[in-house]
C-alpha cells in the first residue's frame, strides 16, 4: 500500500507561510514611508535645517551613562 504524497493544500494552516501577514506588513511599511516623505516635503527649509542641527548635536554628544545603574566596579 503506497502512501499518498502530502501536498501544500493538505498542510494545516499553522504550517503554511504567513503570506497574508507579510503583505500587510509590507503595505504598512510602504504607507509609513510615503507619509514620512509627504511630511518632509511639506516642511519649510528652516524646519529641515533645525532638525539636521538637532540630529548632529545628538550624534556629537551622546547621553552620559547613568552611573547609579551599575555597581561601583563597573562605573567609569
Amino acid at each position: 500500500m503506497a502512501a499518498q504524497p502530502v501536498t501544500w493544500d493538505d498542510a494545516p494552516r499553522a504550517d503554511r507561510a504567513p503570506s497574508d501577514l507579510v503583505v500587510v506588513r509590507m503595505l504598512y511599511w510602504i504607507a509609513t514611508r510615503i507619509f514620512a516623505c509627504l511630511v518632509l516635503l511639506s516642511r519649510s527649509s528652516a524646519a529641515k535645517e533645525v532638525e539636521i542641527l538637532i540630529v548632529r548635536h545628538e550624534v556629537a554628544n551622546p547621553p552620559l551613562r547613568d552611573a547609579r545603574r551599575y555597581p561601583k566596579s563597573c562605573a567609569t
